[in-house]
């Protein structure tokens, strides 16, 4: 009660968000609403990207920014549509905000969730996690990825904490000839699934149980119950001996 800066939701930054940032660092915030009784349900994807680029790579602001509307309007299409887990059908839709800057400083320093290298056309693309201490998502765009058998989408899966298939036609294939152009039902399982089940599991209401004097268990019984929560994903950590930390 003597704190009122406690209250609002930009406490973290003591009501500055211009001047203070989260060092942890968000790739991508997964919103997710259920509504029980009508079986119906959202997932609302907003990220940031910031672009540079650099002299060696021939590519300009120009080019830059050009590009920047083709990744938008590729990630944007491909992951919005519908999934359905556990008789619930969910409308997803995602939101990118992508801006070009100078340099990688000038775009490290814009504090957005993810930092991209563009590269020349038909170049590299790949991200890499964030160091487990802080900071954004990192990684390269090849210039034509936005239009480039969903170059630009298939990437956004890593910052979605989805790893490479290697087989099938998933968004998530890493390579484009069989690649799906947009999410399917398994792009959306494995980026979703697992936090829509802690999602509706949350939502059931807690039962205390004391089976001996002094102790007291805590469990959740009955159906689910309508909610919302909201939840960081970002590309899974490389532990660097063939399993991966996810997130």
């Amino acid at each position: 009660m003597g704190d009122p800066q406690s209250w609002n939701k930009y406490a973290y930054v003591r009501n500055n968000p211009l001047k203070y940032i989260d060092p942890e660092g968000e790739k991508a915030r997964v919103i997710i609403e259920t509504d029980e009784k009508n079986k119906k349900g959202k997932i609302t994807i907003n990220a940031t990207i910031a672009l540079w680029t650099s002299s060696r790579t021939g590519v300009s602001k120009e080019d830059t920014q050009k590009a920047a509307k083709e990744y938008k309007k590729n990630i944007e299409s491909a992951w919005s549509g519908t999934y359905e887990q556990q008789g619930i059908k969910y409308e997803v839709s995602t939101t990118v905000d992508i801006q070009v800057y100078g340099s990688e400083q000038e775009a490290t320093d814009s504090n957005a969730q993810n930092v991209l290298k563009v590269m020349e056309v038909g170049g590299h693309s790949g991200i890499n996690p964030a160091s487990i201490f802080g900071g954004p998502d990192t990684g390269e765009l090849a210039l034509d990825a936005g239009i480039r058998k969903s170059e630009a989408a298939h990437e956004f899966t890593h910052l979605l904490g989805v790893n490479n298939r290697e087989t099938g036609s998933y968004l998530s294939n890493k390579y484009g000839a069989q690649r799906a152009l947009t999410a399917t039902a398994y792009d959306y399982g494995w980026a979703f699934g697992g936090a829509i089940n802690e999602h509706r599991e949350s939502s059931r209401p807690n039962s205390y149980c004391c089976p001996y004097p002094g102790m007291r268990i805590t469990t959740r019984t009955g159906q689910p119950r309508s909610h919302t929560s909201t939840r960081e994903l970002g590309a899974p950590y490389n532990l660097g001996y063939g399993g991966d930390w996810w997130r």
